[in-house]
């Protein structure tokens, strides 16, 4: 059975995939049927075109169930999900990061497309593991909320910006 990457809401935001694996087993739950296996190496990707309902620029919700096969090393980042295109058009992004081997959940808000805060919050992720990750972004307090499987991590991360700069990028989760 394929993937079925149409939206289901009237936003028109279909998915497309963009050379990524179908598979069917270990999903993480019953509803499941098909899923994707992303590649951090490679350019596999789902991706949507830029649309009036992608187009955020105040209070954004970014989750997704995920499960790692490596995590990021040496520095290296792990994009989840996000409409961040090239340095003038920058707009959020959800990422796991390394930073000197500990493992961040980030957040990436541009308020004007080319400057970008990150904020951060720890977390041990696991192998082989699925995880609901999510991360809530307050515009009017540039304040961010970190979850994985609906419990919260770290303390509130404030000091972001108050809007998102309306990037015209593919939503995607890959760079």
């Amino acid at each position: 059975m394929a993937i079925d990457l149409n939206d289901k809401t009237a936003n028109g935001n279909t998915l497309t995939n963009n050379g990524a694996a179908e598979v069917s087993t270990s999903l993480p739950f019953a509803q499941s049927s098909t899923a994707v296996d992303l590649e951090n190496a490679d350019s596999d990707n789902l991706s949507a075109v830029d649309s009036v309902s992608l187009s955020v620029t105040g209070n954004l919700t970014l989750e997704g169930w995920f499960k790692f096969e490596s995590l990021p090393s040496g520095g290296n980042r792990m994009y989840l999900l996000g409409k961040n295109g090239a340095a003038a058009d920058r707009g959020y992004r959800f990422a796991l990061f390394d930073n000197a081997g500990t493992n961040e959940m980030e957040i990436s808000i541009s308020g004007d497309g080319t400057a970008t805060t990150v904020k951060v919050v720890t977390w041990v992720a696991s192998v082989d593991t699925w995880y609901h990750l999510a991360v809530v972004y307050t515009a009017a307090a540039g304040t961010a909320d970190f979850y994985v499987n609906g419990v919260a991590q770290g303390a509130q991360q404030s000091g972001l910006p108050t809007s998102i700069f309306d990037s015209t990028s593919l939503f995607h989760n890959h760079r």
